[in-house]
């Protein structure tokens, strides 16, 4: 296997792997990177609060190179009231899940800049996809499908609910559980983000 093949096979593991894994997400431009590690836990603990009861312990592991300033009392919150420890400046070679974490951020941000119309770039649906393996789809539609169930999620709709309105109560609410967007982002980017990842369809697609 030569040098190429291998680094596909590992990206194909870790896409499956990411498949099996549940994914939040916070929004921050580029030019307010300096706040990403506090905004980062503030979008942690949005996270933890509406999917977790607090019994649970979660370690979590930020890579190298995230500044964290006057982070102490989110921290500390994080500790308290959610069972939290937070591990800084961690290398991505030791601790795997930043590998995978690197991987959801890059699918993420290619459907965010496709919402935002700065990319535009088709792909072909391919074998087992449900279409014809010839059709161009966008990019972003191609990594929602992979991804829309991996989201944080609310509960899904009732019997009733489903009876009532069996089209759009398959509209699951990720807003709430899976996305944060920084209070630095402007509103083209907080809109552009809340349309693209507030909600999720579980429905069939083909």
């Amino acid at each position: 296997m030569n040098k190429d093949s291998r680094w596909q096979a590992l990206r194909d593991r870790l896409k499956a792997l990411l498949q099996r894994t549940k994914v939040g997400l916070v929004v921050l431009p580029i030019n307010s990177r300096g706040y990403l590690g506090s905004e980062a836990l503030i979008g942690l603990e949005k996270i933890l609060l509406a999917n977790f009861t607090g019994s649970e312990k979660h370690c979590v592991y930020f890579d190298e190179g995230i500044r964290f300033e006057k982070c102490e009392s989110i921290e500390r919150s994080l500790e308290e009231r959610h069972n939290c420890t937070v591990f800084v400046e961690q290398d991505s070679r030791v601790i795997g899940g930043l590998q995978l974490a690197d991987l959801a951020a890059h699918c993420l941000s290619i459907m965010l800049l496709e919402a935002l119309g700065v990319i535009s770039k088709t792909v072909k649906a391919g074998d087992y996809s449900g279409y014809d393996p010839d059709l161009d789809i966008t990019i972003g539609f191609e990594l929602w499908a992979t991804l829309r169930y991996c989201f944080f999620k609310g509960q899904g709709p009732t019997i009733e609910e489903l009876e009532a309105n069996p089209v759009d109560s398959l509209m699951f609410d990720t807003g709430s559980h899976a996305l944060y967007v920084s209070q630095y982002c402007s509103t083209e980017l907080r809109t552009a983000s809340e349309a693209r990842f507030s909600k999720v369809y579980l429905g069939c697609i083909h």
